[in-house]
């Protein structure tokens, strides 16, 4: 088999790994439970983290001295503490591999632009901005959480629903298909009682982020107040993607991938974030994503192990971003 990389994606609720080659053809996948250390809680996740490693290696018949380098990307990872107690799991089920350890925003841009210069716009409970420069830089934008940032996320949008409602019941907003599908989302009666329900049990994110299809599904009948919403929330995300544009350095066209459940459907906000930008970044050229962002981490896992991939818990250098660009194996088509 030669060399041997493995590449990690720990989400909320699944970690998935791939076994790849040089070439990073996947030669074997795993799933395990919940991946993400700041939902699922450390213990949980390192249990996932190392039930996949050996389930993919299983499945491949592969020893762990084989493997000589590992990308993990998970939501939270980015953060020192966090990257530092993952990459010691990985050094133990791993003890000849190369660890790196990587925000899931950063494996899903090196996914979806196989390792190249570009921009990836996420947008579905939350929402981020990450790219890629021609000279290596990688600039970040949003992704602060729902409640100081994640503008156009589906929890903000959920959230600004819930508002609308009440702005209309004051009269400072005008009457919406809103109300009756926010009652019936909390399954409560009366905004009496819906302000009882949210502030004894505040929502989690993830419970106003269920609101985005009713609120698309408002916007599609006509109601003027989801489309505001909506609007906004791509105005928002439109003005996070030129930043991010801003900061870094295309010679030509500047690749865009939109990805994330409130990104994926034409609608008010998809609309009037890709005016913006195009208004703003008259080269932005949008593209779809060549690979998923457990391909993304294996591509780094391939690219950190041959150019001297440092610790786990340091930042990512510009060298290697350069390096990573010229080497993956892209699909046709």
């Amino acid at each position: 088999m030669g060399e041997l990389f493995i590449g990690m994606d720990c989400g909320g609720t699944r970690t998935r790994a791939v076994l790849g080659d040089g070439a990073a053809r996947i030669l074997a996948r795993a799933t395990a439970g919940p991946g993400n250390p700041c939902s699922a809680g450390q213990e949980v996740a390192l249990r996932s983290h190392e039930l996949a490693i050996d389930r993919v290696l299983r499945a491949a018949a592969v020893e762990p001295e084989r493997v000589r380098g590992v990308c993990l990307g998970a939501a939270g990872a980015g953060r020192p503490l966090e990257r530092r107690r993952i990459a010691a799991m990985l050094r133990t089920r791993l003890p000849n591999a190369s660890a790196t350890v990587e925000s899931d925003a950063v494996i899903a841009l090196f996914g979806a632009t196989a390792g190249r210069p570009g921009i990836i716009a996420i947008s579905g409970t939350g929402s981020i901005v990450i790219g890629a420069g021609e000279d290596g830089a990688i600039v970040r934008a949003g992704g602060w959480g729902w409640i100081l940032g994640d503008e156009g996320s589906g929890s903000v949008l959920g959230r600004e629903a819930v508002r609308a409602v009440f702005r209309s019941e004051d009269g400072r907003a005008p009457k919406t298909l809103l109300r009756a599908a926010v009652l019936d989302h909390f399954k409560v009666r009366t905004l009496e009682t819906l302000i009882s329900r949210i502030y004894r049990r505040p929502p989690p994110a993830r419970e106003y982020a269920r609101l985005w299809p009713r609120l698309l599904s408002a916007s599609r009948h006509g109601d003027r107040v989801a489309r505001e919403i909506l609007r906004t929330g791509g105005v928002e995300l439109a003005d996070t993607v030129v930043a991010v544009a801003s900061r870094l350095r295309f010679a030509g066209r500047v690749p865009l991938v939109l990805s994330g459940g409130v990104l994926s459907c034409d609608s008010p906000l998809r609309r009037s974030m890709l005016r913006r930008v195009r208004s703003a970044v008259p080269r932005v050229l949008l593209i779809p994503a060549v690979y998923p962002p457990v391909v993304g981490a294996l591509l780094l896992a391939t690219a950190g192990a041959r150019r001297g991939m440092p610790a786990a818990d340091a930042e990512l250098p510009p060298a290697l971003q350069r390096g990573l660009r010229a080497s993956p194996r892209t699909r046709s088509g």
